[in-house]
Protein backbone atom coordinates (compact mmCIF):
# COMPACT_ATOMS: atom_id res chain seq x y z
CA UNK A 1 0.00 0.00 0.00
CA UNK A 2 1.32 3.52 -1.04
CA UNK A 3 1.88 5.92 1.71
CA UNK A 4 -0.76 8.24 0.17
CA UNK A 5 -3.38 5.66 0.10
CA UNK A 6 -2.37 4.66 3.51
CA UNK A 7 -3.23 8.14 4.53
CA UNK A 8 -6.19 8.59 2.65
CA UNK A 9 -7.35 5.80 4.74
CA UNK A 10 -6.00 7.16 7.77
CA UNK A 11 -7.58 10.40 7.39
CA UNK A 12 -11.32 9.43 8.28
CA UNK A 13 -10.97 7.41 11.14
CA UNK A 14 -8.45 10.23 12.64
CA UNK A 15 -11.11 13.16 11.49
CA UNK A 16 -14.04 10.83 13.46
CA UNK A 17 -11.25 10.41 16.62
CA UNK A 18 -10.92 14.17 16.82
CA UNK A 19 -14.69 14.85 16.28
CA UNK A 20 -15.53 12.67 18.78
CA UNK A 21 -12.07 14.07 21.61
CA UNK A 22 -13.23 17.37 21.10
CA UNK A 23 -16.77 16.37 21.69
CA UNK A 24 -16.44 14.91 24.61
CA UNK A 25 -17.78 11.24 23.89
CA UNK A 26 -17.22 8.52 26.34
CA UNK A 27 -13.75 7.76 27.29
CA UNK A 28 -14.52 3.85 27.42
CA UNK A 29 -15.37 4.23 23.24
CA UNK A 30 -12.41 6.58 22.83
CA UNK A 31 -9.64 3.93 24.47
CA UNK A 32 -11.48 1.34 22.03
CA UNK A 33 -11.29 3.06 19.30
CA UNK A 34 -7.72 3.74 19.50
CA UNK A 35 -7.55 -0.25 20.97
CA UNK A 36 -8.40 -1.31 17.73
CA UNK A 37 -6.87 1.46 15.32
CA UNK A 38 -3.37 0.45 16.61
CA UNK A 39 -4.28 -3.26 17.02
CA UNK A 40 -4.89 -3.14 13.39
CA UNK A 41 -2.54 -1.24 12.41
CA UNK A 42 0.26 -3.64 14.09
CA UNK A 43 -1.95 -6.55 12.82
CA UNK A 44 -1.00 -5.12 9.37
CA UNK A 45 2.26 -4.06 9.89
CA UNK A 46 2.66 -8.33 10.66
CA UNK A 47 0.79 -9.32 7.36
CA UNK A 48 2.39 -12.27 6.01
CA UNK A 49 3.91 -10.38 2.93
CA UNK A 50 5.39 -7.79 5.10
CA UNK A 51 7.38 -10.76 7.30
CA UNK A 52 7.89 -13.62 5.33
CA UNK A 53 4.88 -15.32 5.21
CA UNK A 54 3.96 -15.15 8.84
CA UNK A 55 0.57 -14.05 10.70
CA UNK A 56 -0.16 -11.92 13.33
CA UNK A 57 -1.99 -10.72 15.72
CA UNK A 58 -2.18 -8.11 18.75
CA UNK A 59 -4.35 -7.49 21.36
CA UNK A 60 -4.07 -3.84 23.66
CA UNK A 61 -6.13 -3.03 26.69
CA UNK A 62 -5.33 0.47 27.12
CA UNK A 63 -7.82 1.03 30.48
CA UNK A 64 -5.50 -1.56 31.58
CA UNK A 65 -9.35 -3.13 33.20
CA UNK A 66 -10.42 -5.73 31.67
CA UNK A 67 -6.85 -7.15 30.29
CA UNK A 68 -5.67 -8.19 26.99
CA UNK A 69 -6.42 -11.88 25.71
CA UNK A 70 -3.74 -14.68 26.57
CA UNK A 71 -2.83 -16.17 22.68
CA UNK A 72 -5.19 -19.15 22.27
CA UNK A 73 -2.21 -21.61 21.14
CA UNK A 74 0.00 -20.50 24.08
CA UNK A 75 1.66 -23.81 25.74
CA UNK A 76 0.18 -24.76 28.96
CA UNK A 77 3.60 -25.62 30.32
CA UNK A 78 4.65 -22.21 30.25
CA UNK A 79 3.13 -20.23 33.40
CA UNK A 80 1.51 -16.98 33.27
CA UNK A 81 2.47 -14.17 35.49
CA UNK A 82 0.12 -12.96 38.19
CA UNK A 83 -1.14 -9.81 37.07
CA UNK A 84 -3.61 -8.06 34.47
CA UNK A 85 -2.42 -8.75 30.66
CA UNK A 86 -2.04 -5.30 29.12
CA UNK A 87 -0.89 -6.48 25.39
CA UNK A 88 -0.35 -9.57 23.82
CA UNK A 89 1.16 -10.37 20.37
CA UNK A 90 1.62 -12.89 18.43
CA UNK A 91 3.69 -13.56 15.27
CA UNK A 92 3.51 -17.34 13.71
CA UNK A 93 4.85 -19.64 16.48
CA UNK A 94 6.20 -16.58 18.88
CA UNK A 95 4.16 -15.09 21.24
CA UNK A 96 4.88 -11.69 24.19
CA UNK A 97 2.22 -10.79 26.86
CA UNK A 98 3.00 -7.33 29.22
CA UNK A 99 1.48 -7.53 32.45
CA UNK A 100 0.95 -4.85 34.77
CA UNK A 101 2.03 -6.23 38.13
CA UNK A 102 1.01 -5.38 41.71
CA UNK A 103 4.78 -5.18 42.81
CA UNK A 104 8.75 -6.06 42.32
CA UNK A 105 9.38 -8.56 44.35
CA UNK A 106 5.81 -10.36 43.00
CA UNK A 107 7.21 -9.94 39.28
CA UNK A 108 10.59 -11.46 40.32
CA UNK A 109 8.95 -14.38 42.61
CA UNK A 110 7.76 -15.98 39.00
CA UNK A 111 10.94 -16.76 38.05
CA UNK A 112 10.84 -19.72 40.44
CA UNK A 113 7.54 -20.58 38.77
CA UNK A 114 9.21 -20.79 35.56
CA UNK A 115 11.83 -22.79 37.19
CA UNK A 116 9.27 -25.29 38.25
CA UNK A 117 7.40 -25.79 35.15
CA UNK A 118 10.97 -27.33 34.19
CA UNK A 119 12.63 -24.18 32.34
CA UNK A 120 16.44 -24.19 33.05
CA UNK A 121 18.17 -21.04 32.51
CA UNK A 122 20.00 -20.14 29.20
CA UNK A 123 20.87 -16.79 30.51
CA UNK A 124 19.99 -13.65 33.10
CA UNK A 125 20.71 -10.22 33.67
CA UNK A 126 19.54 -9.15 37.39
CA UNK A 127 19.92 -5.17 37.70
CA UNK A 128 18.96 -5.71 41.33
CA UNK A 129 16.13 -3.57 42.33
CA UNK A 130 15.21 -2.03 38.68
CA UNK A 131 14.18 -5.51 37.27
CA UNK A 132 16.11 -8.13 35.66
CA UNK A 133 15.98 -10.32 31.99
CA UNK A 134 16.37 -14.05 31.74
CA UNK A 135 16.02 -16.83 29.13
CA UNK A 136 14.94 -20.34 30.06
CA UNK A 137 14.37 -23.41 27.71
CA UNK A 138 13.09 -26.75 28.14
CA UNK A 139 14.60 -28.76 24.60
CA UNK A 140 10.64 -27.23 23.35
CA UNK A 141 10.24 -23.73 23.97
CA UNK A 142 12.69 -20.79 24.91
CA UNK A 143 11.08 -18.65 27.15
CA UNK A 144 12.08 -15.00 27.83
CA UNK A 145 10.67 -12.80 31.22
CA UNK A 146 11.93 -9.43 31.56
CA UNK A 147 10.36 -7.37 35.17
CA UNK A 148 11.17 -3.92 36.52
CA UNK A 149 9.17 -1.14 38.30
CA UNK A 150 6.67 0.44 36.53
CA UNK A 151 8.26 4.14 37.17
CA UNK A 152 4.36 4.74 38.49
CA UNK A 153 5.69 5.41 42.38
CA UNK A 154 3.61 3.13 43.49
CA UNK A 155 6.25 0.12 43.36
CA UNK A 156 4.07 -1.64 40.63
CA UNK A 157 6.31 -4.01 37.99
CA UNK A 158 5.53 -4.31 34.43
CA UNK A 159 6.58 -7.72 33.37
CA UNK A 160 6.78 -9.59 30.11
CA UNK A 161 6.94 -12.83 29.00
CA UNK A 162 7.75 -14.59 25.38
CA UNK A 163 7.76 -17.94 24.30
CA UNK A 164 8.92 -19.69 20.91
CA UNK A 165 9.81 -22.56 19.83
CA UNK A 166 13.04 -23.73 20.30
CA UNK A 167 15.23 -24.48 17.04
CA UNK A 168 16.39 -27.76 16.89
Amino acid sequence: MTPSVLAKKAAVPFTIFIALTVTGCAQGFIDGSIEEGVESGIDNQADPENVGGEVGDVDIDLAATDGAEIPANWPVKVPLPPGLAINSATLGTSMSISYDMSDVPTAAAHVAAIKTAGFTVKDSVDNGPDGARWTFEDGTYLVTYNYMDSGRGDGSAIAQIGVQEEIQ
